[in-house]
């Protein structure tokens, strides 16, 4: 069988079949930037709107400062969670947003994306787009964490939190 690939017009029946389902499957869509000059939560509005084909469950944004954190985020798509009143409110210089697509944890407004914990005397946020296979696991290492959703980022997230570094 050719590389799949490279494409021409010599592709046999099976060769087809196998392409159509040897596609990529969506899960989630990330979305991030930096910017001091221009307004990042509307960029980033405008980011999950182009990868709101990749997840239609919820939506989130958080966008920090350096110094305050806030987000927003809820079920539903994107232009039913953002309007420009609550965008004016997300101010700063950095922003992640989210689009879910659930493979791990329920649909529930607590697994919609971006998790946001506080390191020490920081804020934290993390979006991800991906599977942790053993994530129920590895939350079980972590004795002393309460969970706040059942999602493998939250996972991910607190993982961070409990090791200890000199930078968070």
């Amino acid at each position: 069988m050719r590389n799949k690939f490279f494409s021409d017009n010599k592709t046999t029946r099976t060769e087809r079949v196998f392409l159509k389902d040897d596609v990529l499957k969506d899960n989630c869509g990330v979305f991030g930037i930096y910017s001091e000059k221009q307004d990042v939560a509307h960029l980033t509005f405008l980011g999950l709107q182009s990868l709101q084909h990749r997840g239609q469950e919820g939506a989130g944004i958080v966008v920090s400062n350096g110094k305050k954190t806030k987000s927003i985020k809820n079920l539903g798509l994107v232009t039913s969670v953002f309007n420009e009143n609550n965008l004016k409110t997300l101010k700063g210089y950095i922003a992640i947003g989210h689009t879910r697509y659930s493979t791990t944890g329920g649909n529930t407004l607590n697994n919609v994306q971006p998790i946001i914990l506080n390191l020490k005397d920081d804020d934290f946020a993390i979006s991800f787009n991906g599977n942790i296979a053993n994530s129920h696991q590895l939350s079980k290492t972590l004795k002393k964490v309460k969970f706040c959703s059942s999602t493998d980022t939250e996972v991910i997230a607190q993982i961070i939190k409990e090791t200890p570094g000199k930078t968070w």
